[in-house]
């Protein structure tokens, strides 16, 4: 996954999950929305949490509110293909997370639920 905010940066390692959904039945927070698709759609997924100034928790916590570009290649290529398409597009990034956990996790994690200014793009490498 890549979040563009004024830097590229790329947490693989960082990531435990990553999904872009539609919200059905959901509420539309932003007004950006244009053509038939009117849920609403989310980035959601779960990381590792660094305090890192490089790390995705830290990224949210600089970040919030603000919107960026976003990528995400769930196969993990760097070019989008016919068979290892890229979802892109852009999003909000939501509230600052949590730090810390219970004593007895060896590490702790932070949930992300950040929500798509529109539908997703499907990038499948061709031009069209």
């Amino acid at each position: 996954m890549t979040v563009d905010g004024g830097e590229a940066s790329s947490w693989m390692g960082e990531l435990t999950s990553a999904v872009v959904e539609p919200d059905k039945g959901g509420t539309l927070i932003t007004s950006a929305y244009d053509g038939d698709d009117a849920e609403p759609w989310f980035l959601k997924g779960s990381a590792v949490q660094s305090s890192a100034s490089d790390s995705l928790w830290r990224f949210t916590w600089n970040h919030t509110g603000e919107v960026v570009g976003f990528t995400l290649a769930p196969n993990g290529n760097a070019d989008a293909t016919a068979d290892e398409p890229i979802l892109r597009g852009s999003l909000t990034v939501g509230p600052r997370p949590a730090l810390g956990g219970a004593a007895s996790d060896k590490t702790f994690v932070f949930d992300f639920d950040w929500q798509l200014t529109g539908p997703p793009l499907l990038d499948d490498g061709s031009d069209s």
